[in-house]
């Protein structure tokens, strides 16, 4: 770049197609950067026509950053300077706009646009645009239900993309058409063609084409995991390019970046490792994260973190205090995107990390009827190993979601072993009133319903030590007896299968 004989024009051309390469291999920052050396020297030497093109590389590379206020901007920036004469470049500009109002939630909108752009590249004879806007296309009509306009477009695409030079395109081809048949319900067709989609996804040059569909990849890859179709190079594929899926609920095992334990015990994972400290463990930064999940994990008011982190700190000390510590917390995450501050509010990025306590909430929410015994509510449930920060005591601000959660637990499976109980599946009650102890063996509620079971069952000797359990789990923990309804089902228990021996 320093030669002397190197032409502004050449040298824009270099700059551009550096950038693109950082932006089709997820490096944006670097992208910006020489994105913006190119136009300093279009805007350098007056070169209007040039200035076009790097703007609209700019307004791509922050939609695919996620930077989408700021693709706006570069969108009306473009279109106060007129439609571009150059079909091609007209086109380009339709694709971001229906991008970005794609992103937006604008879909009708933003597929419009998406679709006026495929026809504009194909009109033009661009083969390489022409396909991505159709593939795009078609996986925007997916998201929203149009299936129909999907599969037109795939086809398209599909008769173009013939020979070797139309390789690279074939998996994230099988990709969307994996993804149209899972939501039409073809089953042996959606598991054939992810699997051929995520085989081509291990060449090279066809890899970073697969940035271009989160949507189905966040769909698709949990299903790949779900059903064992190629689930190694689903999980790379999925930790090389960030995708969180779809719901996070039931997808524990999961390449999460970074995942919280908080039910139970506390742990912060990261790249599928524990952290680990050799020397005094950062409190307080840890504290930190500990309070942000106690509180919501999501929109946390910094005032409030600070209220109770460091209720004995006034003013610009105690902002000081709290930003400080927030550096230190996001250097051991190893993420500085992890925690997204925004207007004086922490918010954990859901499609970084994973938090356990976050989930259970959103997948007993999410379960609906499930409280009627559908084994739907099993893969939150399993995620409550025991209390909220079990192990961290004195901080009064853990203490209501501790309780939140812990009571949610107990009523989840309280409702869903009743269910059973109430249809006569003692077996399958039993067995949930035994998962609820192995979580909280102070819940009541789980011995009674044990000795329920039991006695229904004719299980004498069960009844009979579920009831020296809790006898013993009540004294060594609270210094307590049984209540006296424990004491009543204990007795009618043992009389009524004393009751049915003697008269079989």
């Amino acid at each position: 770049m320093g030669s002397q004989h190197l032409t502004p024009r050449i040298a824009f051309s270099y700059l551009g197609s550096e950038a693109y390469t950082h932006y089709t291999h997820g490096r944006y920052e670097a992208a910006f950067a020489l994105i913006q050396q190119a136009e300093d020297i279009a805007q350098d030497q007056g070169l209007d026509e040039l200035m076009r093109s790097v703007s609209l590389q700019r307004g791509l590379c922050e939609r695919r950053a996620g930077r989408l206020d700021a693709a706006e901007a570069t969108i009306d920036r473009l279109q106060r300077l007129g439609r571009p004469t150059s079909g091609h470049e007209n086109a380009i500009l339709t694709f971001l706009q229906g991008v970005v109002a794609f992103d937006r939630g604008r879909t009708e909108e933003g597929l419009r646009d998406l679709v006026d752009a495929f026809h504009g590249f194909d009109a033009s004879g661009q083969f390489n645009a022409t396909v991505l806007a159709g593939l795009v296309g078609a996986n925007a009509a997916i998201a929203c239900g149009q299936y129909d306009t999907a599969e037109r477009l795939l086809d398209h695409v599909d008769a173009s993309t013939t020979g070797s030079v139309a390789d690279n395109y074939g998996g994230v081809l099988d990709l969307n058409r994996a993804w149209l048949a899972h939501r039409r319900g073809d089953r042996l067709a959606a598991d054939r063609l992810l699997g051929r989609a995520l085989r081509r996804s291990r060449d090279g040059r066809a890899r970073p084409r697969y940035r271009w569909y989160p949507a189905a990849l966040a769909e698709m890859l949990p299903v790949a995991l779900e059903r064992g179709i190629e689930p190694q190079t689903a999980r790379k594929l999925a930790q090389d390019l960030r995708v969180a899926p779809a719901s996070a609920i039931g997808v524990e095992d999961w390449p999460w970046p970074i995942k919280v334990y908080t039910l139970g015990r506390f742990d912060l994972v990261i790249d599928g490792t524990p952290i680990v400290f050799e020397r005094k463990a950062p409190k307080k930064a840890l504290a930190l994260l500990q309070a942000i999940v106690a509180f919501g994990s999501r929109d946390v008011s910094e005032d409030r973190l600070i209220d109770a982190l460091w209720p004995d700190e006034e003013g610009d000390a105690a902002h000081r205090v709290f930003n400080t510590t927030l550096y230190r917390l996001r250097k051991l995450m190893r993420d500085n995107a992890a925690i997204v501050q925004s207007a004086g509010r922490l918010t954990l990025d859901p499609r970084r990390c994973w938090v356990d306590a976050y989930v259970f909430e959103r997948a007993l929410e999410g379960a609906g009827n499930a409280m009627q015994g559908n084994m739907a509510l099993r893969p939150g449930l399993d995620l409550y190993r025991g209390a909220f920060l079990a192990h961290e005591d004195g901080a009064p601000w853990i203490v209501p979601p501790r309780e939140r959660l812990r009571g949610k637990f107990v009523q989840a499976v309280r409702l869903t072993a009743s269910a059973f109980e109430d249809r006569g599946h003692y077996d399958d009650a039993i067995e949930w009133y035994l998962r609820g102890l192995e979580a909280d063996n102070l819940v009541e509620l789980f011995y009674q319903g044990l000795m329920r079971c039991y006695g229904r069952l004719e299980r004498n000797a069960e009844v009979a030590d579920v009831y020296r359990r809790l006898k013993q789990a009540l004294s060594i923990s609270l210094g307590a007896h049984p209540s006296s309804a424990s004491e009543k089902l204990y007795h009618q228990s043992l009389t009524a299968a004393s009751r049915l021996l003697a008269n079989p």
